[in-house]
């Protein structure tokens, strides 16, 4: 008989010595330095720098140039052009010759606007050439100016500066009398409602009869905001210079502000900026509502509904006057001025309910919301 041998299981594979690894630690991404102006020749970023939807744009653009020429002559000219293109007219030269207007539409320029005063006209960014030139730029196509009897050429570069050729014409404009003329590329259509927002803006200019916007006042700055335009404020310009630009402090008014202050505004110190804010509080009282007009009756729209209305900013209360237009349509929708001009930012109007759990109509857009309550059986208030 044969002997059975047994087998002995397999032993179990031995583990290996347990190590303690160290991590090794992650290494943060190197950071990006960036110029701000390189977000106007993106076209992606585009649209958020100029707080317009991508569908907006050409609407945006040919409004930024019909708001700077109703505020230089109080009315203008604009229409399309053939090769997807725009242009605006209006009475006046743009001054100090090519380079001058090179560096308007040059992006990397340092942002230079009149709108840091807070007065009550079209706009208050002061970045409507640059989102221009930079839409010029993203898109690859080109500005021709004519102006002081010169013809420009213009190309935006990707340093931010614009190249200028002059080039003779025989289409010689009037003297006096500037005409920018746009062509964009394929991104960007100039299609028929491009010109929708420049005619509205220049519907309510001729309302208002030509009349300029109220001067800034003291009161709707704060200390910080009055110190840092002193700071900024062009090289050369003296202190009286900038006062003189205030409401009720013009002439000799202003020398007696200013008093010892007579040197470079970017010479005073905060705490001088601060003794100077406050004389000129003093000497020159509050506008109320009137100093800034009525638009009024509007072909298209008849007579507004008006309110007063007073908001704050940083602590200074600066007045507003809203006007408010209503004709039957098929479609419901909603445009929103302010100084005189579209708001470029998307605003909705639908039912809901408001802070008070009550239906109403709700009108969101542009960082606000307002609430319209309804009155019992269900007709608006809102005029």
């Amino acid at each position: 008989m044969a002997a059975r041998t047994k087998t002995a299981p397999n032993p179990p594979a031995p583990q290996p010595a347990s190590r303690t690894t160290k991590s090794r630690p992650v290494s943060a991404p190197p950071l990006v330095v960036r110029e701000d102006w390189h977000g106007f020749c993106d076209l992606d970023e585009l649209p958020r720098k100029a707080g317009v939807p991508p569908a907006g744009m050409a609407k945006l653009l040919v409004k930024e140039l019909a708001d700077n020429a109703l505020d230089a002559a109080g009315a203008c000219k604009f229409g399309r052009l053939k090769g997807n293109g725009f242009y605006v007219q209006n009475q006046g030269d743009i001054p100090g010759g090519p380079p001058a207007v090179a560096m308007l539409f040059s992006v990397g320029r340092p942002q230079t606007s009149s709108k840091l005063y807070r007065q009550a006209a079209r706009g208050m960014l002061g970045n409507g050439w640059r989102v221009l030139a930079g839409a010029v730029f993203a898109t690859g196509g080109r500005i021709v100016v004519r102006t002081a009897g010169l013809c420009l050429h213009l190309t935006p570069r990707a340093d931010g500066t614009t190249a200028v050729r002059e080039r003779r014409t025989k289409r010689l404009l009037p003297e006096g009398v500037t005409r920018v003329a746009v062509w964009l590329g394929p991104a960007i259509t100039v299609g028929p409602d491009a010109l929708d927002w420049a005619a509205l803006a220049s519907e309510i200019a001729a309302a208002r009869g030509g009349k300029p916007p109220p001067r800034p006042s003291a009161h709707h700055h704060t200390p910080q905001s009055f110190a840092d335009l002193l700071r900024d404020v062009a090289a050369g310009t003296t202190t009286c210079q900038v006062v003189e630009c205030f409401s009720g402090l013009s002439g000799s008014k202003a020398s007696e502000v200013c008093g010892e202050l007579t040197g470079p505004a970017a010479g005073v110190t905060p705490a001088q900026a601060v003794t100077l804010f406050d004389r000129m509080k003093a000497a020159a009282g509050a506008p109320g509502h009137a100093s800034l007009g009525r638009v009024g009756h509007l072909p298209n729209w008849g007579r507004p509904r008006v309110e007063d209305a007073t908001f704050t900013l940083s602590g200074a209360e600066i007045p507003a006057r809203i006007e408010a237009w209503a004709r039957p349509a098929r479609t419901q929708g909603l445009t929103v001025c302010v100084n005189g001009t579209p708001c470029p930012a998307p605003v909705s109007l639908y039912v809901g309910k408001n802070r008070d759990e009550k239906n109403g109509l709700i009108v969101s857009g542009a960082g606000c919301t307002a609430g319209l309550p309804a009155r019992p059986g269900g007709r608006w208030r809102c005029w």
